[in-house]
């Protein structure tokens, strides 16, 4: 099973779609943004750096607050 299977039988249909770009090539937790929003939010830095998000979209990228936890790998 590919990890996308792994997430969706975690979250079940708590999410629209997972998006699976295949094994990472550089051992690092995936970047995860919140695009619920107006502005889209990092909540989890990963391979793909804030800068490189930011030049895709054409638009910044707010940095959630690891006050309160929202997402695996952050603790």
């Amino acid at each position: 099973m590919r990890w996308s299977g792994d997430v969706r039988a975690e979250l079940g249909d708590a999410v629209d779609f997972v998006l699976d770009g295949g094994p990472c090539q550089i051992g690092v937790e995936s970047t995860i943004v919140d695009v619920t929003g107006e502005i889209p939010t990092g909540l989890r830095p990963g391979g793909v750096t804030r800068e490189d998000l930011q030049a895709a979209l054409g638009r910044p990228i707010a940095v959630h607050s690891t006050s309160r936890v929202r997402v695996p790998g952050l603790a």
